[in-house]
């Protein structure tokens, strides 16, 4: 899903689609509030996949956290 905005852990979230369940309802009709519809849903996980360029060539799309980082790279390095 491709998103204009970072969505984090415990956000609470909006769909642009309809979502295929129905949205629950809270409160009563008789009401001043009336009846109010909830259709937010809460981030409980969420998942990055990086694409890799390996020295022989070849790409491979990963998840990242099975990658280990590289931090300091310096001039004594060969690649």
């Amino acid at each position: 899903m491709d998103s204009d905005l970072e969505v984090r852990l415990g956000d609470r979230v909006r769909l642009k689609e309809p979502p295929a369940i129905k949205p629950t309802q809270h409160g009563r009709s008789g009401e001043s509030q009336g009846l109010i519809n909830v259709d937010t849903f809460l981030v409980v996980e969420t998942e990055t996949n990086v694409g890799v360029l390996w020295q022989d060539g070849t790409t491979e799309v990963l998840k990242a956290n099975e990658l280990v980082p590289y931090l300091n790279p310096d001039e004594h390095d060969c690649w």
